[in-house]
């Protein structure tokens, strides 16, 4: 087994080696360890986590949008469901109305605000 800093990780694929040791071929082990690794990657490339803004300038260099842009362009290419949890949601025409058409085309949006 080689080496690594992730005790958590070491320790189950010792655990999945021993499982497999003598019910399966090392080529079988490997396919399916190969298969779960590329499964990993796919599902992770699937989420996509971006740096949003809501203060009156960004530090420079620092790559983001503004939130209000994200909600407009989320909102609009929703296909199930929109959940917004906010604190603060005044002056919000603009979303009101991106939030009434993903509701037409049958985007469930269930809203968590403060009061």
């Amino acid at each position: 087994m080689p080496t690594s800093n992730n005790a958590d990780l070491s320790f189950l694929i010792t655990e999945v080696v021993r499982f497999a040791a003598n019910k399966m071929s090392w080529e079988a082990l490997s396919w399916s360890l190969s298969t779960a690794f590329a499964t990993y990657h796919r599902c992770q490339a699937e989420h996509h986590i971006e740096l949003l803004w809501g203060g009156p300038s960004r530090a420079a260099g620092i790559p983001a949008r503004r939130i209000d842009q994200a909600l407009y362009d989320l909102t609009a290419n929703a296909k199930h469901e929109v959940v917004l949890v906010t604190f603060a949601a005044a002056q919000i025409g603009r979303l009101t109305g991106e939030l009434r058409r993903a509701a037409q085309s049958g985007v469930r949006i269930p809203l968590i605000l403060e009061f």
